[in-house]
């Protein structure tokens, strides 16, 4: 786990062919929706293509769909470990991680050579990075890790792209190597905006296709209607979950037989040696369904609807939580779990440790209840920040900018303003100020701040 921008050696970087970067979102449970995609990714796709050519990166749940495509995990098996883990977090959230710890820890190969020769410089994991010395630099940070020594280094940073706060607990997931050395302390990859720090390819050549779970409409693949927020964290049925699963395999079918879109774009670069890889023609994938799962819009809608009787009954809901996750029958994979490791023998309990068990579990509730209660009552800001990022004039679903220098750990600086400060071709505006070029190409407040900018400056 580096964080360098020799990633890849200089004579490399300048002379290797573009690659395309199936990159992954922020998704919480919703990345059932991305291993639909990654399904059909798996089957159709990536054997057309060559290995050397191909990268991925993710964030949160993206990083866990973007390893299992990196190293070749069986998808199907994976999707049907997932869902089977739906039963003991539909209300208790707290066990989502444990169950991303379990799946890790199963899937992820075990070989080192395997995992550097599979891994490393072909999956860019986001991470968020505390720095403790917050007075000499930023307290939180984006960080995109993409070389590990072994297995466990990279188990530990694909769950420290998880590590939710609160939920994986208040302090950051430190990430050590087999010897015991620090590698540094890190929350869940969040929801960094490309447009702040791009983390999703490896290099300005590279094409970038990106898939959200969430919905984000700036995505290539995507659902056609936002998902209610709590479904991230408290999964829907195992049948809904399946009909996401199955929508993101019709979503990535219905995008690689459009023509018109950004595969086919792709496909007619494909002769040039420097340019991506070519995608597979629609003619020679199978045929993509031609409507929309209508009853998963409805069931959204209902889940939106969920969502705000939620809010409304936002007191009540710990104890309902509480009471519906100690009534519900054990799933099978729990007693799976229990049976492979049956619970020892507790010796006889005394008065006082029953007391102190008890107060331990009256405080781990009233926490708890705490942050259900309050997550509720400000998920409105979590919709707040979903308009701003529709609104946000500089991120839109194409490749990254030819001019924009991105190495494996790009600086925390808007690319917008690195890209006005580099020396490059100039371009007039209709003013006949001289700009960069990038910055000439900004839409709507991009060209206007740098506009007043440049003529300001030329008055100075």
């Amino acid at each position: 786990m580096e964080d360098s921008s020799d990633d890849e050696p200089a004579v490399q970087r300048g002379k290797r062919p573009a690659k395309t970067t199936f990159s992954f979102d922020s998704s919480g449970w919703m990345y059932v929706y991305h291993l639909g995609v990654a399904q059909y990714l798996q089957k159709h796709v990536l054997p057309t293509l060559p290995a050397d050519r191909v990268a991925f990166s993710g964030s949160s749940g993206g990083a866990l769909v973007a390893a299992a495509l990196c190293g070749q995990i069986d998808i199907e098996e994976l999707t049907r470990f997932v869902i089977a883990c739906q039963p003991e977090c539909q209300f208790n959230p707290w066990r989502m991680l444990p169950c991303a710890d379990e799946a890790i820890a199963t899937f992820l190969p075990n070989a080192a050579p395997v995992v550097q020769r599979s891994f490393n410089h072909r999956l860019r994991v986001l991470v968020t990075r505390i720095d403790l010395h917050f007075w000499r630099r930023w307290l939180l940070r984006p960080q995109a890790v993409s070389k590990w020594c072994d297995r466990d280094e990279l188990s530990q940073t694909l769950r420290a792209s998880c590590h939710i706060p609160v939920l994986g607990g208040v302090l950051p997931y430190r990430v050590t190597k087999s010897d015991g050395t620090p590698l540094g302390a890190f929350y869940d990859g969040l929801f960094w905006p490309s447009i702040l720090y791009t983390w999703r390819a490896f290099d300005t050549s590279d094409s970038v296709l990106k898939i959200s779970g969430f919905g984000w409409p700036m995505a290539h693949i995507r659902l056609p209607l936002p998902v209610p927020p709590h479904w991230l964290v408290l999964p829907p049925s195992q049948r809904t979950l399946w009909r996401l699963y199955a929508a993101g395999y019709d979503d990535a079918a219905r995008y690689f037989a459009r023509p018109s879109r950004y595969a086919e774009h792709i496909a007619a670069q494909g002769a040039s040696p420097s340019a991506p890889p070519r995608f597979p023609t629609p003619a020679e994938l199978p045929p993509a369904p031609r409507h929309v799962d209508l009853a998963l819009l409805a069931i959204i809608l209902l889940g939106w609807a969920h969502l705000l009787l939620l809010t409304i009954a936002s007191p009540l809901m710990p104890l309902y939580f509480a009471m519906r996750n100690s009534l519900r029958p054990l799933s099978p994979i729990e007693c799976a779990r229990l049976a492979r490791s049956p619970p020892e023998d507790a010796p006889p309990a005394t008065p006082a440790s029953a007391c102190l068990a008890a107060t331990r579990y009256a405080l781990q509730l009233l926490v708890r209840s705490l942050v259900v209660v309050t997550t509720l009552a400000l998920w409105p800001l979590a919709l707040l920040f979903f308009l701003l990022r529709l609104l946000w004039p500089f991120e839109d679903a194409s490749p990254l900018p030819a001019g924009l220098i991105s190495p494996v750990y790009s600086p925390v600086t808007s690319p917008l303003m690195r890209r006005a400060s580099a020396e490059s071709t100039a371009s007039h505006d209709a003013h006949g100020v001289s700009l960069p070029a990038p910055v000439a190409e900004g839409r709507g407040p991009t060209r206007r701040w740098a506009a007043r900018t440049s003529r300001e400056s030329v008055g100075e």
